[in-house]
């Protein structure tokens, strides 16, 4: 006995063109997934991967950073040379707590009050900000030209920028500039600065693998170092009609520990 029924040729037409429609839409995604994916992997900035370096910067600052106060979990202060920024949130947002003239050469927290530091002393291998200018008694909310102690109480605070004491014995420092000598000028070429732990007078390289200009070092109460630098690219560039060396960039970075030091 022969069938009544018969497949209705469109509707089969319908069904096959409604798989090839599906086909070209997952392929379209596919295509589409790995193009975001390939831009991503581009934009994704390598340092931030380090295991054991934390990598923050401050969008739009032209300076590198000069001074460090407070603790990445809660409270952070940091200088610009001419602006002082916060954070509060583990560096996603910074708010602008000061804009001035004067550069800030450190930071440093006496009885509750914030104090901002603007001379640079540079002498016999070390860096220190000397002379309070700025006050702030609410961890930088508001600025004061005025202490609410005697002139007298700020002349002997000073702040070592270029290194970060843990004890009597032991600190981090940031290690002497070594310049290369570049074969065809004969001329002498800066290199990306380095650090060193130092522990009873006896040096030893500290992990830090990347290429910068370091400016300060700070610890927190954790013992978790703090590293303020700026985007120098150490090498050529052109600039008019003449090369120059290193590349400047206008950028403020800072690199934090995860973890102490020590610990490593």
């Amino acid at each position: 006995m022969r069938s009544t029924a018969s497949a209705n040729p469109l509707l089969l037409c319908a069904g096959r063109l409604l798989k090839v429609r599906f086909v070209v839409s997952m392929l379209l995604f596919s295509l589409f997934f790995s193009a975001c994916k390939k831009d991503s992997e581009l934009d994704m900035d390598p340092e931030t991967l380090d295991t054991r370096w934390m990598k923050l910067s401050i969008p739009g600052q032209l300076r590198g950073i000069s001074a460090i106060y407070g603790n990445i979990d809660d409270t952070l202060v940091v200088a610009s040379l001419y602006h002082l920024y916060r954070t509060t949130d583990r560096g996603l947002t910074w708010q602008r707590i000061y804009e001035g003239e004067l550069g800030i050469s450190g930071l440093y927290m006496y009885n509750g009050e914030l104090c901002a530091l603007g001379s640079f002393i540079d002498q016999a291998g070390s860096s220190t900000g000397h002379h309070p200018f700025l006050f702030s008694q609410d961890f930088g909310n508001t600025w004061k030209r005025e202490g609410k102690y005697d002139y007298s109480v700020y002349t002997d605070i000073f702040v070592l920028r270029n290194r970060a004491a843990v004890d009597d014995s032991t600190y981090f420092e940031i290690a002497p500039n070594i310049y290369t000598v570049e074969d065809q000028r004969k001329g002498l070429l800066p290199q990306p600065d380095t650090l060193q732990l130092v522990r009873n007078d006896i040096s030893t390289p500290v992990y830090f693998p990347f290429s910068r200009r370091v400016n300060c070092l700070y610890l927190d109460e954790q013992k978790r170092l703090y590293v303020g630098a700026e985007g120098t690219r150490f090498e050529w560039s052109t600039k008019g009609s003449s090369k120059v060396y290193p590349t400047s960039t206008d950028s403020a970075l800072l690199y934090i520990s995860r973890s102490p030091l020590l610990s490593w």
